[in-house]
């Protein structure tokens, strides 16, 4: 069996919320020390800067919360094997591959070649069909 560990730092949720957190910070710091009478007026008196940045750091608080409480858990090594593509043999994980047209095949169009999943389109780019 395969030891499993977390994405960590490589987690979206973690960016996210970083970058939430970030903005969040700037924000209510502009909202506390830098809101101008002009400001507050065209806000018609609510300090937007700090609410919006005291909602950012709510939701980042939320979204760093959730990498802790249920992290993502990968696999130390990848489970897939070389003949498909995927570890139950189900064949989902087969990718499209381009190939050179066969000799007699008219340009731009698709043939399928003789291993099972792959279509080549012929004339499809010019480095291909030439």
């Amino acid at each position: 069996m395969s030891e499993k560990h977390t994405a960590g730092a490589f987690d979206v949720r973690t960016l996210i919320g970083g970058l939430l957190g970030v903005y969040g910070l700037i924000l209510t710091g502009l909202g506390l020390f830098r809101a101008t009478e002009a400001e507050l007026a065209r806000g018609d008196g609510l300090n937007i800067n700090l609410w919006a940045g005291i909602g950012m750091l709510v939701v980042a608080a939320a979204f760093l919360t959730w990498v802790r409480v249920r992290p993502l858990v990968v696999p130390a090594e990848p489970t897939s094997s070389p003949a498909d593509g995927t570890s139950d043999g189900s064949g989902a994980g087969r990718r499209c591959t381009f190939r050179r047209p066969r000799p007699g095949t008219p340009a731009g169009r698709a043939y399928s070649s003789r291993r099972r999943g792959t279509v080549a389109l012929a004339g499809l780019m010019p480095s291909l069909s030439a």
